[in-house]
Formats: structure tokens, C-alpha cells, sequence
């Protein structure tokens, strides 16, 4: 593949570390002479040093590299320029990164076609969805999230008193947003049927609107039961205030701390169900006072790594487990992992890793393995020709354990019925076991 790469800070030197990894042939654009010159020495690609918005370097650029152009600069509408040009002088592929959410109407993080521009990526999106998992995570023996962390897949133990426990699943009243996927014994993994009997030991997959879902969880789950409740954020950004909304059912346990006070009056008047604590938050007593021993998560997010170290460590000190960290420095995730705080958010990693994923070409926006293969939950967007768009779902016959766990159209997220119709650009969550994927693949076009 060749690949163009304008913009080298660090996701754009992690592309080309992963690149290089595929033996493409790449081509940098950066308008630093210092940077240009420092990439020529680290990494075996050419190099231009000149505006990705210069007539000239495209002319140049394009006659060596067409299939893929990657604009990761600092200024959002340079980087949605350079894509549009690149299209002009015959690129087949454009992918952009746009640090700010606010030209998009979801939270997605990714957005495919958007004026043109092949894939579009929000690394404050991808950070709050992330941010998102990881706080509705604590408890769940396993929390995956798809659809822009609108659908999820928990997995949860009930808890003793469960009112699920000796019942089938056809006379379990649930939400009509969700779904039990599975009943998971001793290891052992079934696909969910009408028949399936829920007993003390078993584990339940559960998939459907993200907030039910977790809602659900909270009530039927034995790890999600216990007396620690508070949500602690230490610090905001953009990312970390993002979050604040994917969390919506959850914010009365949502306390920030936040020392400027003109910060504090904002998120007092957006978010009213949250409490808003002035303070330093890495005061040891100022904690002691907000009774952080209730404290269930932690989360370091302010604009600040060494900071947001700091946070960690005195909330760790403090007893609490489940901390979760912002790092915004590449090169410092590894050192937040040395001193044992597992739980790293790191927005150019992230962003990093999204793009990879679209250029090895992986048919699914999102995956995850269930039970050491039994299961598999993919996320696909759907094309127009796919044969489970062509007909109402009753009249399709999915592969016995096969199922639909939902899906987003555009802002709109649903569980489907038989009389809905799927259309293309749907993205669809699917949950499939080995002997049923193939006939599920085909009949999404894949």
C-alpha cells in the first residue's frame, strides 16, 4: 500500500511505526523543518518538507503514493483540506482527524463519508467512549462496547437474589432495549433460546442500549451490588466532559472535583444532577473530607499527566482499586502501567489504533471474543447490496446462534423487530457462534 502520512506528532509517528510494520510505502508531508528533518533520521520514508495545503507537494506527493492519504495534523480544517485536495489529485482513500466534536450530531468517534473524506475520527469522542467502558465496567466480569458506545455487551454473575434465577428466558420480562444473548455454566457457553433456564450459578450476556443495559446490570448483578457508589473525575477536559454525557443514567454518583470556579459554575448549570466539588484533587485531606472511602472509581482527568500521576497515586493510597488515567503523552502510558495503574486512556493511541484498523482493511468497526471463542460480537455498517437488507428481518432467516443486538441509524439507536427493514450505513451488532458466522456473514454481505 501506499500510503500518504501529513502531520508527525505522536499519532502521526505511531502511523508510521505500525506502517512500516506492513512494508507500505509512505510518503510524509510536515511543514516543520525540525520535525522533517528529525523523521528523515528515525524512519525509512520520504519526506517533504512543505504545507499539506501546497498545489506543489500534492503534485509531487501523488505521483508516488494514491492509495491512502492520512491528515493528522494540529488544526482540524487543515486536516479536512488536505483530505478534500488529496481526493482532487486522485487519492482513492482519505482519513482525517478533527480534535473537536462539535461539527458532528453524535458522540460517535468515528464518522465513514463525511464530506467526502473517507473516515473521519473525534479523539475527544474515542476518549469518552473509552472513559464510557471503563467506569460502566467496574463490577461486570466484562463490559464491550459498540455503535459509538451507544450498544453494549455486559457480562455479568446474578446475584443471589435475582428474581431470574429458576425461570426461563421466555417468561423473564426484560426492557424491550435489550436482549440475554447467553447463558454462560461452568464455561460453557449457550446461546440464548426461549427455553433456556436461568439457575444460581450462571453468567448472563446481556446486549442492548448501552443505559439499560447497564441499568439491568445493576439490578440483577452480584458484583455490581455493594456499597461503594461514588464516581470520583479529578480534573476535566473536553474528553472527560464528553464523557459526563455518555454517563448519563449515572451522574447522581458523579462527583467532579475541579479547582477553578468558573469551571465549577459551567458544569453546575449543565449537569444538574452532578455534584460539583471546588477543590484540589489531590489533596489528601480535602478527599478524606468528600468521603472518597465510598469511592467505587477514580478517574485522573485534567489536561495535566503529571497531574493526573499524581491523582492516581493518592487515590490508590487511599484504597481505592478501580482508577482510571488520562494520558495524553504517548511515551508516559508505559510508566502509569509500571506503577501498577493498568486502567491508561490515551487519546493519540487510541486514534492511532483506529486508523490502523481501517487500513488493514478489517471488516469489523469494533469486535470482541466471548469464552475463549464460543462467541463472537461484531460491529459492521451495513452496504446496500447485503441480503439482510433486502427484506423485512421476518422474512429472514438468521443462522441458528446468530443474533442482532442492536442498531444505530445515524442518532438512532434500536432493537430490532421483524418488521423492521434494514438499510445501508446501519451499523449492526451482531453476536455470532463458530458454526453460525459464515452463514451470518454472508447474509450481511461480508
Amino acid at each position: 500500500m501506499n500510503v500518504i502520512v501529513s502531520g508527525c506528532g505522536d499519532v502521526g509517528r505511531y502511523l508510521l511505526s505500525r506502517l512500516i510494520e506492513l512494508k507500505s510505502q509512505i510518503l510524509v508531508i510536515e511543514s516543520d523543518p525540525v520535525t522533517a528533518e528529525e523523521i528523515r533520521d528515525s524512519f525509512d520514508v520520504l519526506v517533504i518538507n512543505d504545507s499539506a495545503l501546497s498545489v506543489s507537494s500534492y503534485e509531487l506527493a501523488t505521483t508516488i503514493a494514491t492509495d491512502l492519504f492520512i491528515a493528522v495534523m494540529g488544526n482540524d480544517a487543515e486536516n479536512i483540506v488536505a483530505c478534500l485536495l488529496a481526493k482532487k489529485y486522485g487519492v482513492k482513500k482519505t482519513i482525517a482527524r478533527v480534535g473537536s466534536n462539535e461539527l458532528f450530531k453524535s458522540h460517535a468517534g468515528s464518522h465513514d463519508d463525511f464530506l467526502g473524506i473517507d473516515l473521519v475520527l473525534s479523539p475527544e469522542s474515542l476518549t469518552a467512549q473509552e472513559i464510557n467502558r471503563l467506569v460502566r465496567s467496574y463490577g461486570a466480569l466484562s463490559v464491550d462496547q459498540f455503535a459509538g458506545g451507544s450498544i453494549e455487551a455486559t457480562r455479568i454473575k446474578l446475584h443471589n437474589k435475582s428474581d431470574w434465577i429458576g425461570y426461563s428466558i421466555q417468561d423473564i420480562k426484560l426492557p424491550k432495549e435489550i436482549v440475554i444473548a447467553a447463558v454462560i455454566e461452568n464455561g460453557n457457553l449457550q446461546v440464548a433460546r426461549g427455553g433456556t433456564m436461568i439457575r444460581p450459578s450462571s453468567e448472563v450476556l446481556l446486549i442492548g442500549l448501552s443505559s439499560v443495559v447497564h441499568k439491568t446490570a445493576m439490578e440483577q448483578g452480584h458484583l455490581l451490588r455493594e456499597s461503594r457508589e461514588k464516581i470520583f473525575f479529578g480534573g476535566l477536559t473536553e474528553s472527560s466532559r464528553a464523557a459526563l454525557f455518555l454517563l448519563e443514567n449515572m451522574q447522581n454518583k458523579i462527583h467532579v472535583i475541579e479547582q477553578s470556579r468558573s469551571k465549577c459554575e459551567e458544569l453546575a448549570e449543565d449537569f444538574a444532577e452532578i455534584t460539583v466539588i471546588q477543590g484540589d484533587s489531590t489533596n489528601y485531606r480535602k478527599l478524606q473530607e468528600e468521603d472518597i472511602d465510598l469511592c467505587r472509581t477514580f478517574l485522573a482527568g485534567s489536561k495535566d499527566d503529571s497531574l493526573n500521576l499524581t491523582m492516581a497515586m493518592v487515590s490508590k493510597q487511599m484504597g481505592i482499586d478501580h482508577i482510571i488515567a488520562l494520558v495524553h503523552d504517548v511515551n508516559r502510558v508505559s510508566l502509569f502501567e509500571r506503577l501498577d495503574i493498568p486502567r491508561v486512556v490515551c487519546p493519540n493511541l487510541l486514534t492511532g489504533e483506529e486508523i490502523m484498523r481501517f487500513v488493514q482493511g478489517e471488516q469489523y468497526k469494533a469486535m470482541s471474543v466471548i469464552e475463549n471463542g464460543a462467541a463472537e460480537i461484531f460491529e459492521i455498517s451495513l452496504k446496500d447490496d447485503a441480503p439482510i437488507a433486502q427484506a423485512p428481518l421476518k422474512e429472514i432467516i438468521m443462522p441458528v446462534g446468530s443474533l442482532i443486538g442492536g442498531v444505530r441509524r445515524e442518532d438512532h439507536v434500536f432493537m430490532p423487530h421483524g418488521e423492521h427493514k434494514l438499510q445501508k450505513g446501519d451499523h449492526i451488532v451482531v453476536m455470532v457462534t463458530p458454526r453460525s458466522k459464515k452463514g451470518t456473514q454472508r447474509l450481511l454481505g461480508l
